[in-house]
């Protein structure tokens, strides 16, 4: 007969919390011998009196010994899931190359409230949180301004010189200026 870890360690800890159960009553009824308060007895046995409530009123309202192991966290995964017509409308807007904030306030016109995150964790979960390079939009070509002549386009810069490097003790600010000439790059 085979018995697996978990079910070994399960069943030790169902029975050594069933014997704290005992003594924690025989305190509650004044009749341990070694401890007078739950206090005292709850640092003792090393773990904190909310937890060991939490467990005992489990065990109280159910006596059965599955209610002694530690119970599954979380809420349940069917309650807080989205709508699956609301999850088909976020592809659909994103199968369109629109971000989570543009789809959040459509939906939020559409009158159907709902955060950014989730948007992102449904797009993750139809693995389309990242768009593809063949996806996105062809990129513009940048602007650039043809000069066919001097003196139509000039480049300008402007620095402040520190006081104390140009002229000691001056109260005056001064600044460097440089000018350049797109055509002929003239300075």
């Amino acid at each position: 007969m085979h018995i697996s870890n978990k079910k070994l360690i399960s069943s030790t800890l169902e029975r050594h919390i069933l014997s704290c159960i005992e003594e924690y009553e025989s305190i509650k009824n004044k009749t341990n011998k070694h401890f007078k308060t739950v206090k005292e007895w709850c640092k003792t046995r090393g773990f904190s009196r909310q937890n060991f409530l939490k467990i005992y009123n489990r065990y109280k309202q159910n006596p059965v010994s599955t209610s002694l192991v530690p119970q599954k966290r979380g809420p349940r995964f069917s309650t807080r899931r989205i709508d699956l017509s609301i999850e088909n409308k976020v592809i659909e807007y994103r199968k369109r190359l629109l971000n989570r904030q543009t789809i959040a306030s459509i939906l939020r016109d559409e009158g159907i409230i709902i955060s950014d995150g989730t948007i992102y964790n449904i797009l993750k979960r139809h693995n389309l949180n990242r768009l593809k390079k063949m996806d996105k939009p062809e990129k513009h070509e940048k602007k650039s301004f043809v000069v066919s002549r001097e003196d139509k386009l000039f480049h300008i810069d402007l620095h402040q010189l520190s006081k104390g490097i140009t002229i000691e003790n001056s109260n005056q600010t001064y600044y460097l200026v440089g000018v350049l000439d797109a055509f002929s790059r003239a300075v």
